[in-house]
């Protein structure tokens, strides 16, 4: 899950306070301090291609 979709989960909007938040970016920086190194990754995800050799 990419840092922006997690800025609109329900669960991080309601249950972690995040609509608390005001500040355009508050939220954004705050996730991006604890996302894992694969999410930090700056520019376009990676599109992932079909594996063939599941039936």
């Amino acid at each position: 899950m990419t840092i922006a979709a997690m800025t609109e989960h329900k669960a991080i909007l309601e249950y972690g306070g995040g609509k608390l938040y005001s500040g355009k970016n508050t939220l954004r920086d705050w996730l991006s301090e604890v996302a894992p190194p694969d999410v930090k990754k700056p520019g376009r995800p990676k599109s992932i291609k079909p594996n063939k050799d599941v039936a």
